[in-house]
């Protein structure tokens, strides 16, 4: 392990000096070592973005020894440094509970705790944060930079950095894919209210929402150039100077539309 974020050291318990350098496989079941080292060289010998271990169920040993269920997505990338692994972890302890509460009441129940893919979200916000407000080394800054890079090209989520104002000042590939905009047509031009699918959304109306310093997270709709309107899972922040100043907004939103589905079934 050569970059841990914040949120997983808060979810094993450990410090970043006791995971720098250690094997992956610290953070793993015992009884799973030895298969996974086997998974490990596999996948180093064809690397390619993609969930892990479908249709198991995979768990990750805090520093307590106490387990918990997680969900696993694998990413990789190439630097004049060597070849590095992206893991996205997600403790899914809340959703196994609702899972087996829904089971034992009535298949039939509608699903009323949803899955929260918070490492991604998080990941962001902690890395901008850690970018904007921490001085580091070279050497780390060049690591940090290269991590967010990656994760700003290769994520599946439509993410979106406004100025004070609500101006579009940056906007990720897949942003550009899913509302089927030229970066041209937004940056530094128009505010999301552009596609946001109702009149009464109003970009200010989330501004004055977030401006007590709370994350708003809802689910809305977007209608992209196109016009084909699609279901979103969108978590709206202020991002806020040392001084506590509100410099811009952070959006990261989840296109939701498979889900939707699912729950019409």
């Amino acid at each position: 392990m050569v970059l841990v974020n914040p949120f997983l050291l808060e979810q094993f318990g450990y410090a970043e000096k006791e995971l720098l350098g250690q094997q992956i496989e610290k953070l793993i079941p015992e009884r799973y070592h030895l298969r996974h080292v086997k998974h490990v060289s596999y996948y180093n010998q064809h690397p390619k973005k993609r969930p892990m271990g479908l249709g198991l169920d995979l768990y990750g040993i805090r520093k307590d020894k106490t387990e918990f269920p997680v969900e696993v997505s694998l990413g990789n990338y190439q630097t004049d440094q060597g070849k590095y692994v992206i893991a996205f972890l997600s403790d899914i302890s809340k959703r196994k509970v609702a899972e087996n509460a829904l089971q034992q009441l009535n298949e039939e129940l509608e699903q009323k705790v949803e899955d929260r893919t918070i490492t991604l979200k998080n990941t962001v916000k902690q890395l901008a944060a850690l970018i904007a407000e921490t001085e580091v080394k070279d050497a780390e800054l060049n690591r940090v930079n290269i991590f967010l890079k990656n994760i700003w090209d290769h994520a599946e989520a439509i993410i979106l950095v406004t100025d004070k104002e609500g101006i579009i000042k940056m906007m990720n590939p897949a942003a550009e894919r899913l509302l089927k905009y030229k970066e041209a047509e937004l940056m530094n031009r128009k505010t999301p209210s552009i596609f946001l699918d109702n009149d009464h959304l109003a970009f200010s109306s989330f501004i004055e929402k977030v401006y007590a310093g709370q994350p708003i997270e809802r689910e809305i709709y977007y209608t992209p150039k196109d016009g084909i309107r699609f279901p979103v899972s969108q978590t709206f922040t202020s991002m806020r100077n040392a001084r506590g100043e509100i410099e811009g907004y952070l959006i990261i939103s989840m296109d939701i539309s498979r889900r939707k589905r699912q729950r019409m079934i």
